[in-house]
């Protein structure tokens, strides 16, 4: 209690150095809840204490000449500069974390442009190879797919002229001849 007293003299005696964004005082049910929080005795002291921000913490360790004081506001700088720390590490690492998501997302970008060149130079491909492909009435002729329907056109003899065929392609033909029939 002396030294909420001493504080509250303080901050009362220099009200220029205490500008409103640098202390707020708690109402009394935040008080009320704090104490049960750091489960103290029940009984109010008359005035309600402050609560500082950094910048209100500096300025309160300018004021308080006590030695108890000054060894609180040594205290309080302290742990200022270990949340200092503490975030600023955190800032570090959330950094270091958005460039390496702006890299995955380069590479992404550039997996996606190649899949683009790729399916670009496959429909070139497929269209070349339509130019250099045989038609029959009007539609692309595949003769594996085609055949059967030639086979069963023909009524006397079927004349095949193809580079390829050789007789394993004949006795296919032969059996597939034959099972048609």
């Amino acid at each position: 209690m002396v030294i909420l007293k001493a504080i509250n003299l303080a901050v009362n005696r220099n009200k220029e150095k205490f500008p409103n964004d640098f202390y707020f005082q708690l109402t009394k049910k935040e008080y009320k809840n704090l104490r049960f929080q750091i489960e103290t005795k029940n009984n109010m002291s008359r005035t309600l204490p402050y609560v500082f921000t950094q910048e209100g913490v500096a300025m309160l360790a300018t004021v308080l000449h006590t030695s108890v004081a000054s060894k609180i506001s040594v205290d309080i700088m302290r742990a200022f500069i270990a949340m200092r720390k503490f975030i600023n590490n955190d800032i570090i690492e959330l950094k270091s974390i958005q460039d390496m998501l702006i890299q995955h997302n380069n590479k992404f970008d550039y997996i996606d442009d190649e899949i683009k060149s790729l399916q670009v130079s496959y429909n070139n491909l497929v269209e070349k190879r339509k130019l250099n492909q045989i038609y029959f009435n009007g539609e692309y002729y595949n003769a594996y797919s085609n055949i059967i329907e030639i086979f069963k056109e023909c009524k006397n003899e079927l004349i095949i002229i193809d580079s390829y065929a050789d007789k394993e392609i004949k006795e296919a033909l032969l059996n597939k001849i034959n099972n048609i029939i």
